[in-house]
């Protein structure tokens, strides 16, 4: 019976050192749940930290290879470049720079800038800088012929290949002219009709000389055009002219239509051929033939005086009358004033003292002036 209390008794009594062993268990694999997530989380983040550093190094890597492979892209763009500007100012002939040169209205022709330029590649190499606000997306060149600036070449890239864009020659040459023109005349230089406010002076008589200006009446005006700076020669045209207009020296002038001119023209090689008769005659009857030569003008006019005081004072010791001969041709009878005309004369004579030669070539200049009795021969220039 005690036994069997005891038994129970024992029973009824807490089982205290396994309830203690079971709570260590718990509490130690609690820990070590806890350890291995802070492991797991490590770890992780370990991994993470790991790729992302491996991800950085390999976009550093790519972006490395990246701009290298650019830096090359660039490098052989550059030299494609260069290659087509080199090749371009190195291979383009006259022809081809002519065409750009003339692509705007130009002063000289095309046959006198193509013949410029021709000379100048045959005398100098082509150099190429950069210009002046030259960048990538934009590159602009210089080129030079020798010391002298000669084109200027932006350069775009089209199907691939970089090619000229624009192209504009910078020459600039010592050639240039004039032309004098009676008012109302239109003047045309190469592509370029002139404008009398740029190219022109201001009106003046156009009278060469002979009468006083005063004298005439209703003289004729006209302006002289100048052109410079040309690779070529100018070529004067006229676009628009008053009716009769003639050439006259490095211009023109009115004129009489032929059938009015005859009866001056006719007075004007009578009159130089009697001076030449009178000079190549010498002392062989001189007096009668300065006589006839003066009497051809009108009395007391700066011709008259001219001829007849070519015999006062003077001694003519020979006559050079063999073979003697003289050709004469008037020119055209050109209108300065309504009272005013002039006749140039060309001459070629030649006499022979049998021992000595002579000759007279050259040209006169013979003014008409209405002296109020009709025109009369009043003024002598020799030319």
């Amino acid at each position: 019976m005690e036994q069997l209390l005891e038994r129970e008794e024992r029973k009824l009594q807490p089982d205290g050192p396994r309830r203690g062993s079971g709570r260590f268990k718990k509490g130690f694999i609690m820990y070590l749940a806890a350890l291995a997530v802070l492991i797991l989380a490590a770890l992780a983040a370990l991994w993470v930290a790991l790729a992302r550093y491996q991800a950085g190094v390999d976009a550093e890597e790519a972006a490395r290879e990246a701009a290298a492979a650019l830096a090359a892209e660039q490098a052989r763009d550059r030299a494609a470049l260069q290659e087509a500007l080199l090749r371009f100012a190195a291979d383009s002939g006259a022809e081809t720079w002519t065409d750009h040169y003339m692509r705007t209205p130009r002063l000289e022709t095309r046959e006198g800038v193509e013949a410029a330029i021709s000379r100048l590649l045959a005398q100098t190499q082509a150099q190429c800088y950069k210009s002046e606000g030259w960048s990538p997306e934009q590159p602009v060149y210089s080129i030079y012929r020798g010391e002298r600036p000669f084109a200027r070449v932006s350069m775009e890239k089209r199907d691939g290949s970089w090619q000229p864009a624009q192209v504009e020659l910078l020459l600039s040459g010592g050639e240039g002219g004039s032309i004098t023109v009676p008012e109302g005349t239109t003047v045309r230089c190469g592509d370029v009709v002139l404008d009398a406010d740029t190219y022109a002076g201001s009106p003046e008589i156009l009278c060469p000389g002979g009468p006083d200006p005063d004298t005439l009446q209703n003289p004729i005006y006209g302006r002289t055009y100048t052109v410079s700076g040309l690779l070529a020669p100018p070529e004067f045209v006229l676009e628009q002219a008053p009716a009769h207009t003639v050439r006259f020296g490095a211009g023109c002038a009115l004129a009489l239509t032929p059938e009015q001119a005859k009866p001056y023209q006719d007075r004007a090689d009578a009159l130089v051929q009697a001076l030449i008769y009178y000079y190549l005659r010498g002392k062989d009857n001189c007096m009668h033939n300065m006589e006839q030569a003066a009497g051809l003008t009108v009395r007391g006019s700066q011709a008259y005086e001219t001829i007849s005081g070519s015999y006062d004072g003077v001694i003519w010791m020979q006559s050079f009358y063999v073979n003697y001969r003289c050709e004469t041709v008037p020119g055209d009878v050109l209108i300065w004033a309504d009272n005013c005309y002039s006749v140039d004369v060309a001459c070629q004579a030649y006499g022979s003292t049998g021992q000595n030669d002579k000759t007279m070539d050259g040209a006169y200049r013979v003014f008409f002036t209405d002296t109020g009795e009709g025109f009369g021969i009043t003024g002598l220039e020799t030319l």
